[in-house]
């Protein structure tokens, strides 16, 4: 059997890092996938995937289209469930379920989806690898001087990151500034006008893995208010460089990567919480990391990737 690779989803969040990553360690002997539509777009569900023997069709991310052809996808969550969208819905149960069954295996990225997506499918007969994500080797403490006024959030503005309780929470601790890693600025921008701590948030976006290393070395804590992650690759990159998470207690992924590495709020919505757990690092009462922190790199996840392709398709594809 030969395998080909849709090579799409390179770029910059969470998916397109993961295929990145993965698809520069996956060797050589495979072919891309002739697929032209965005992925996981209408057109490109609806776009035939031919049934050509001998082929095994591999995505980094979690798109599938009808057709034949043996597809092993990558379902790094089930975020799409929780929401009111009846095409998701019905994407999930009418298209990847059948082609997850179909193929027989489906990576995923942590124990956390692990559970939820053997419940979902709740068919003994798939195997789910859980590969987990990496963590670039910049990300390790730089060694600077913390500013304990000064938190972080790195990620986007979907409504599971929650980040508004952050600009409620920033209102009530004047003392604190924040900084958003994000890939709208001017949204953060926009927000933080509309809670009055526009005067203390800063939005940048494009920065280098060192330059997001030396911002995570410098401040007090980074601030993880997620509903739900896949993993929470930000949380990881924090822990390397040294620096607390301050997460919701809720958020499984998060607690899985963090552990005793930062502060649990108990509550997803009350800005009252999120603000003492800041106070406590202006005061440097907060939990710190472990020097001893280590987690596995992107040639392991690439290595579990290969092996697990290798055994659906027969052999290794590599010459």
């Amino acid at each position: 059997m030969t395998l080909i690779v849709d090579t799409r989803w390179s770029g910059p969040n969470g998916i397109g890092r993961y295929s990145t990553e993965v698809l520069r360690r996956l060797g050589t002997g495979w072919e891309p996938a002739k697929l032209k539509a965005r992925p996981g777009s209408a057109r490109d569900l609806l776009t035939p995937r031919g049934a050509r023997t001998g082929q095994v069709l591999y995505s980094p991310g979690y798109n599938a289209g009808i057709g034949g052809l043996v597809q092993v996808v990558t379902v790094h969550d089930l975020i799409h469930l929780r929401e009111r969208s009846p095409k998701y819905h019905a994407y999930y149960r009418l298209v990847l379920k059948p082609a997850i069954r179909r193929a027989g295996m489906v990576f995923t990225v942590s124990s956390t989806s692990e559970r939820a997506i053997a419940d979902w499918l709740d068919d003994p007969h798939v195997e789910i690898v859980n590969t987990g994500n990496g963590c670039s080797a910049e990300f390790t403490p730089r060694g600077f001087d913390r500013e304990p006024a000064h938190f972080l959030f790195v990620g986007n503005l979907k409504p599971h990151k929650n980040f508004p309780v952050l600009l409620a929470a920033l209102g009530q601790v004047p003392e604190a500034r924040l900084t958003a890693v994000t890939p709208d600025p001017s949204a953060v921008r926009s927000l933080a006008q509309t809670f009055g701590v526009s005067g203390r948030v800063t939005a940048v976006s494009g920065l280098s893995d060192l330059e997001l290393c030396d911002l995570y070395s410098r401040v007090a804590a980074t601030l993880f208010p997620s509903r739900l992650e896949g993993f929470g690759l930000p949380a990881l990159e924090s822990v390397q460089s040294g620096t607390p998470v301050v997460f919701w207690t809720g958020c499984d992924s998060v607690a899985e990567i963090v552990g005793s590495d930062g502060l649990r709020v108990q509550s997803l919505s009350d800005a009252g919480e999120w603000a003492e757990a800041m106070r406590q690092y202006l005061f440097s009462t907060g939990p710190s990391v472990s020097p001893s922190r280590r987690h596995q790199t992107w040639d392991t996840v690439a290595e579990t990737v290969k092996a697990s392709l290798a055994r659906r398709v027969g052999t290794s594809w590599e010459h």
